[in-house]
């Protein structure tokens, strides 16, 4: 009897860090797209990522009532964030939810349920070592490609997924050889903290190793620059790694609006602060500021009399590079001969 109690909870604590995994990996595609859905949606995405887990890591009973349950507490928390958030939903009665009312629900309710449905797939298709580490490589691979061709820095998420995946491994691996050889896991489960060092020391060695590699150039082309090399987009110049790292480059420039215009070019970060509102009555074209003179990499800033004065440029002096003179002509409705 005493066996049986304790191949339970050990199937049960193994079970437990499964989800534990999973949810940690699933978290991190909750943190790409924060930024992207709304507050609600991602709540929703959360209260349905948590219950799945934890329903499954803490109630052994029939599956089909454990189903039943998720989706009774998924919806819950689909009426819950909605209200909390101030959006309609469906009032609780059997009109209600016969009427169009249940259109409130829409889309929130899809996500939750992809969420719920994507979780349970993974759990119960990645049983074998094989599929975790598909699972795993899909995931690092995924936010690489995100990282690399859009402008949100994802190293962070990738280094959860990886220590998500290798604490996934490792408990497979032990839950495993629990299976396989019981007096033997018996045996080895009287030293747990030896164990627990002996992983803690492999972890720390993977993850050291990998934060002090050599910066070198690299023998073959990366995809990503190869990819920019081809689409005819030049790279920044100055993306050399510095002390900051491959994230935090301050050489890059901002899109948005700025007052340093002295020194143009090399690489950007999208800026989407606001930089001035207007209230008004009647319509107007609104100006911050003037810039007339160009020194060749960049925009000068000088008084309103010079530079009203530098808009016929002479012949003797043109500081304008020969690729913006089509541009300036353009705007200044001159032509300029230098």
């Amino acid at each position: 009897m005493m066996k049986l109690w304790l191949d339970r909870l050990s199937a049960t604590f193994f079970t437990t860090l499964t989800m534990l995994w999973v949810w940690i990996i699933g978290m991190q595609w909750v943190s790409f797209t924060e930024s992207i859905w709304l507050s609600e949606t991602t709540a929703i995405v959360i209260a349905a990522l948590t219950v799945t887990a934890v329903t499954e890591a803490l109630l052994p009973i029939r599956r089909i009532y454990r189903l039943a349950l998720q989706f009774a507490l998924i919806l819950f928390f689909v009426f819950n964030q909605l209200q909390t958030y101030g959006k309609p939903v469906p009032t609780l009665s059997l009109e209600g939810i016969l009427s169009e009312e249940l259109s409130y629900l829409l889309p929130y309710i899809w996500f939750a349920l992809a969420t719920w449905a994507i979780y349970l797939f993974i759990v119960g298709w990645a049983k074998t070592r094989t599929r975790m580490l598909f699972i795993i490589g899909l995931n690092i691979i995924s936010f690489a490609i995100l990282d690399s061709f859009t402008q949100i820095a994802l190293w962070g998420e990738i280094a959860w997924v990886v220590g998500a995946g290798m604490g996934w491994l490792v408990s497979s691996h032990f839950n495993r050889f629990r299976r396989r050889f019981p007096q033997g896991w018996i045996k080895l489960s009287k030293y747990p903290f030896k164990i627990i060092a002996n992983i803690l020391v492999i972890f720390s060695l993977i993850i050291v190793a990998g934060i002090n590699m050599p910066h070198i150039s690299p023998t073959l082309t990366d995809p990503y620059t190869a990819w920019r090399e081809w689409s005819g987009v030049p790279l920044s110049s100055s993306g050399t790694t510095g002390p900051g790292g491959l994230i935090d480059n301050p050489s890059e420039s901002m899109s948005g609006y700025g007052r340093e215009d002295n020194d143009l070019g090399g690489g950007f970060n999208f800026d989407y602060s606001p930089v001035m509102s207007v209230s008004s009555d009647e319509r107007s074209y609104w100006r911050g500021e003037t810039r007339a003179v160009y020194s060749g990499t960049g925009w000068q800033m000088v008084p309103v009399t010079i530079a009203l004065a530098t808009m016929s440029i002479s012949a003797s002096y043109c500081p304008v590079r020969r690729k913006h003179r089509r541009y300036l002509a353009k705007r200044w409705n001159r032509r300029l001969r230098c």
